[in-house]
C-alpha cells in the first residue's frame, strides 16, 4: 500500500499520521508514537479530512482505506 501515491496531496508529517491511522491507533497513541502534543495530532487529522474532502459524519480510517484500495487496485 503506497499512500503517497494514494493520496499524493499529503505531508510527510501526514503521511505519519494517516499510516497510524489505518494502523488502528487512537489519537493519543499516535500522540506518543510520534512524539507529538494531542493537539497537534488532532490538527493533522483535520488537515487530512480536508484533503480527503470528508465531512464531520465521515470515518477517517474508513476514509483513508479506501483510497488505498483504490490505488491497489489501479
Amino acid at each position: 500500500m503506497n499512500m503517497s501515491a494514494a493520496i499524493p496531496t499529503l505531508t510527510p508529517a501526514e503521511l505519519s499520521v494517516a499510516r497510524l491511522i489505518l494502523k488502528g491507533m487512537t489519537a493519543r497513541e499516535i500522540a506518543v508514537a510520534t512524539r507529538k502534543s494531542a493537539s497537534n495530532v488532532s490538527t493533522v487529522k483535520g488537515h487530512i479530512r480536508k484533503k480527503l474532502g470528508l465531512g464531520p459524519e465521515e470515518d477517517l480510517r474508513e476514509a483513508l482505506l479506501a483510497a488505498t484500495k483504490k490505488q491497489d487496485d489501479t
